[in-house]
């Protein structure tokens, strides 16, 4: 049993997150004129570009990939996320818990050295609580009333830029998955989910898009839509046994 294991690290990082959150699919051509367009509106972030790894555990129906992809107001899904690659046995790595309510997306999170979360994960019965720390008896909360059997591997290229005023827009390429072999410290391979050259922009809104951006998106036939990467791997990879999809 792994009780009470080290106490979550101080980061720099956002720990809790609450936000809404507005998702586009384009073409390469798109993306680069969007770039140019956008201009010096936008800078690349103290992120930049790097490369994302998530582990998504589910129960042995996938309840919560499932609830990605329905009407419901209110969905949450649990991952063990790290950046950079490869991904090291002792690096930072973040326990998520996150919550759709009523189209705002909430976020907890704790970080640990990624081999002590992931072992937190498979062992379903330890904790990481303390008195203090809301996020973490959340996130126990979650993982001692569910049997999270399933496991998907998530990779994908990320580049994040950010406007003065604070708005938040990330571009993902390359996303792939697997099923097998989950482990993220084996290699950052896996089966597209898109065909290649599509991009994901997600914008990240603590108020509502600019109206100027909504005029350029406009012009562009870019317009938001539900995409959910764990989802939508769900429906077309692990249950429909699609290599790709070449527009969603």
């Amino acid at each position: 049993m792994l009780a009470n294991l080290a106490a979550p690290q101080k980061s720099a990082v956002p720990m809790v997150f609450e936000r809404h959150e507005q998702k586009y699919v384009m073409d390469q051509s798109t993306y680069q004129q969007l770039l140019k367009k956008l201009g010096n509106q936008i800078r690349m972030d103290q992120y930049g570009k790097q490369t994302i790894s998530s582990l998504y555990y589910d129960t042995e129906d996938y309840m919560f990939a499932r609830r990605q992809l329905d009407n419901s107001k209110y969905r949450e899904k649990l991952r063990l996320r790290a950046y950079g690659d490869p991904v090291d046995h002792h690096q930072p790595a973040f326990v998520e818990l996150k919550k759709k309510v009523n189209g705002v997306t909430y976020k907890r999170r704790v970080t640990l050295p990624y081999n002590q979360a992931h072992r937190y994960l498979a062992s379903r019965s330890g904790s990481i609580s303390r008195n203090d720390d809301m996020n973490a008896r959340e996130i126990d909360r979650f993982t001692h009333s569910h049997t999270l059997t399933r496991q998907t591997a998530v990779i994908y290229e990320r580049t994040a830029y950010s406007t003065a005023d604070g708005l938040r827009l990330t571009f993902d390429e390359n996303i792939r998955w697997r099923s097998r072999n989950v482990n993220l410290i084996n290699h950052n391979q896996g089966i597209p989910l898109l065909a290649s050259g599509m991009v994901v922009m997600e914008i990240k809104l603590p108020r509502a898009l600019p109206f100027e951006w909504s005029q350029l998106f406009a012009s562009l036939r870019l317009y938001p839509q539900p995409f959910s990467k764990y989802g939508l791997i769900y429906k077309y990879g692990i249950q429909g046994g699609q290599q790709c999809l070449s527009v969603i």
